[in-house]
């Protein structure tokens, strides 16, 4: 994920998903709990990884069918 804001900054991975997360005003348990996964760098990390990977897998196998 690539956030580019409009003056010309931008984030990626998980410091895109962190920037977002601040300014979004959104409850609902898929919020707090993306919140709770995302607040900390090693366990964002680690889940950002594992979907981009599952993302990886779901584009190939779309390729197949």
């Amino acid at each position: 994920m690539i956030l580019i804001l409009q003056d010309n900054s931008f984030f990626q991975g998980v410091k895109a998903i962190q920037y977002l997360e601040n300014i979004c005003k959104y409850d609902g348990i898929f919020f707090k709990l993306q919140q709770i996964v995302f607040s900390n760098n090693i366990i964002g990390n680690v889940v950002y990884e594992v979907l981009k990977l599952l993302r990886i897998i779901a584009l190939k196998l779309k390729k197949l069918l």
